[in-house]
């Protein structure tokens, strides 16, 4: 059987979070852009909202990463993403939570204003920084002691941790904040050891890849 094909970019915060579990759990897949765009029919009558990423498994279709990463992990029972305890797997699913809706879309917004997706405004950009921070003292108090989110072993909190810090940690600098970990010593120690760890450092050198090469000339570079 072909290995599940992913529409969708690694530089994409939510089609990363399924690649790192695919990378985390060694499942074997393929990584493509839509011919054509997101827009186009024959990827509508996949994903009618046109968003990325859609996985494709046979004869199953999904999209919305958090239905991909259920289907991962259920499917493929090895490397569980989800602890075994009710409390460990709750808290991942906590830290995945504030990630989704508290920082990710915020930091990617970062880089939409800076491509003229979003305004550019300092009124706007004071707000969007503030609720970064917000979400980034949050996730201070909730990372346990270790070298993943949950300590000893990687899981969903760090698939979708790993994306909203890296654009975080990319693009706040280009609005005017040079450390946006800073005085926040636990995602700090955190952030400089997962970027390095063997599943997540191919998949960021992928995102900064696509990054220099499309935003080449650009301020966003």
């Amino acid at each position: 059987m072909a290995p599940p094909l992913i529409y969708g970019v690694v530089a994409s915060p939510w089609t990363m979070r399924v690649v790192l579990a695919c990378a985390h759990k060694g499942v074997r897949h393929t990584l493509r852009m839509p011919e054509g765009g997101t827009r186009t029919p024959q990827y509508l009558a996949l994903n009618p909202l046109g968003k990325m990423p859609t996985l494709v498994d046979g004869k199953l279709v999904l999209f919305e990463s958090a239905a991909l990463l259920e289907y991962l992990e259920r499917k493929h029972r090895r490397r569980p993403l989800l602890p075994r305890t009710a409390s460990a797997a709750a808290r991942a699913r906590q830290i995945a939570a504030v990630c989704d809706a508290y920082l990710q879309d915020q930091a990617a917004n970062l880089f939409r204003s800076l491509v003229g997706q979003r305004p550019d405004d300092p009124v706007y950009l004071d707000d969007l920084k503030a609720e970064i921070g917000r979400a980034l003292d949050v996730l201070e108090g909730l990372l346990a002691k270790g070298r993943f989110a949950l300590g000893a072993t990687f899981s969903l909190a760090d698939c979708y941790l790993v994306p909203a810090l890296y654009f975080t940690v990319r693009f706040a600098p280009k609005h005017g904040v040079a450390d946006p970990l800073a005085g926040r010593v636990k995602l700090q120690r955190y952030w400089a050891g997962i970027r390095r760890h063997k599943t997540v450092a191919p998949v960021l050198a992928g995102a900064d890849a696509f990054f220099a090469e499309r935003l080449k000339g650009t301020k966003a570079a």
